[in-house]
């Protein structure tokens, strides 16, 4: 049976009506917990590549320098002698 709400619309009763689950707040503490884990292991593994990327570049530098150092150190020997 549908009753008149207000002139335009009409209410019907719908038989099983849906409920929605609130959530408690441990529910929704325990759900902000593990998004601030989650973006806390994503800021250190960024760290961590960033450190890891600044590490090789630091090697690959290095060894371009003591290549240069040797080759130099050549060249004088090969004019003096």
């Amino acid at each position: 049976m549908c009753v008149a709400a207000t002139k335009s619309t009409l209410w019907c009763p719908t038989p099983n009506p849906v409920k929605t689950k609130t959530k408690t707040k441990e529910e929704k503490t325990k759900e902000e917990k593990t998004k601030e884990e989650k973006t806390k292991k994503k800021k250190k593994t960024k760290k961590k590549k960033k450190e890891e990327e600044e590490e090789k570049k630091k090697k690959k530098k290095k060894k371009k320098k003591i290549k240069t150092k040797t080759k130099k150190k050549k060249n004088k020997r090969k004019k003096e002698g």
